[in-house]
Formats: structure tokens, sequence, C-alpha cells
């Protein structure tokens, strides 16, 4: 009875034994080079105005499986490239490669992850143009406001900097000479100035003229 046992515990145990068998050490070491050399890029477009993105992933091995984690599709290629499109922006991607090799196909090898960024659909408003350099203004980041809020910061932050440069432009007149006033004055009242100096020279001097006169007789 108890050779039965053995027997039959011997007998489960096998194919466990086999399938971890044939994996062996050196596929491993192999399929997970081939894994770590596949690199990932993305870009975005525009569909029916919306934006997307496709990512492109290369040295992607013939002898290797790609799984998206998120979406539970699996990805398979023959030509080292592997284009997949249609993630909207913010997105966290998790991608799995696995090997191809029936005896590995349960081995996860590496883990990708890929983050694409948020999109900001207000960036190119007309209220941008004077505050471009604004953190709402910027195209990729994430917008935390609908646009009527959107509007409000952004003409909140228009009037902040107004304000600061008027106080600016006081602080510079304060700061001029009394000579720099006088000048400035002269430069915006010069067709004014210009003739009641004349004048005044030419009075100074006939008066000046008499006085020398009157002296030498």
């Amino acid at each position: 009875m108890k050779k039965k046992l053995s027997l039959f515990l011997l007998l489960l145990l096998l194919p466990i034994w086999r399938v971890k068998g044939l994996c062996s050490n050196a596929e491993l070491v192999r399929s997970n080079q081939l894994a770590r050399n596949v690199t990932t890029s993305y870009e975005y477009y525009l569909e029916d105005d919306t934006v997307k993105f496709k990512v492109t992933l290369t040295n992607l091995n013939s002898n290797l499986t790609l799984t998206d984690l998120a979406q539970n599709k699996v990805y398979k290629n023959k030509n080292g490239e592997l284009i997949i499109d249609d993630y909207d922006p913010g997105t966290i991607i998790k991608y799995a490669i696995t090997a191809k090799e029936v005896t590995c196909t349960n081995q996860n090898l590496v883990t990708l992850y890929v983050n694409l960024p948020s999109y900001n659909p207000y960036y190119n408003d007309p209220l941008c143009k004077t505050v471009s350099d604004y953190k709402y203004c910027q195209k990729w980041i994430s917008m935390p406001f609908k646009y009527a809020d959107f509007k409000k910061n952004i003409q909140a932050e228009i009037n902040s900097r107004n304000q600061k440069n008027s106080k600016d432009e006081a602080v510079i007149t304060e700061s001029k000479s009394f000579i720099e006033i006088i000048f400035d004055f002269y430069l915006n009242y010069y067709y004014v100035m210009l003739p009641i100096i004349i004048i005044a020279c030419a009075i100074g001097m006939y008066y000046l003229n008499k006085k020398n006169q009157l002296f030498v007789e």
C-alpha cells in the first residue's frame, strides 16, 4: 500500500519537475538579455481634435511576447518593432515581456512602464498669450479646472502681473534724480520750453548789452 502511494505521488510531481527542468537557466538568461534590450518611445497625434498617443517598442525579439497588463492584450512581432496606438494622455502603461518558448511561457522576464504626459486642452487659449510662461498655460500638464475656472485663474494671474509692473514703474519713477525728472519734462514739452528759453536768452542778452553801453559812456 505504501509503495503504491509513493508511486502515485511521484507521478503527480513528475510533470511539474519536467516543466521546470525543460526551462533551463541558460534559456532564462538568454531570454532576460533579449527582454532588457527592448526600448520604448512615444509620440502624440490628433484624432478628431482629440490627443492620442502611440507607443513604439524596438528591439523586440521574435522569441518574446509583449502583454499590455492594463488592457490584457497580447502582442507578437516579427520585425523587431511594435507600434501600439490609441492611448489617452496621462495613462500609465505596464507591459510584461515573456518568452515565447513553451517551456518558459510562465516566466515574466521584464516589466516596462511608460508614463504618458497629461494634456492641457486650454494651453493655446488667447488669454495665455500674455502669460505663456504661467504653469496653467503649459501644453503638457494635468488641468485641474474646467474652462470657466481656467479663465478666472488666468485673468487673476494677468491682473497680478499688471499690478506688479505698475508698482515697479512707480519705484523706478521715484528713484529718478531731480535732473532726470527735469530732463524728461523738457523732452516731453520741448516745443513749449524751447521758444521760452530762446526769448528769455534774447531778452537777457539785450539788457546785458544795454548795461554795457551805459557803463562805457
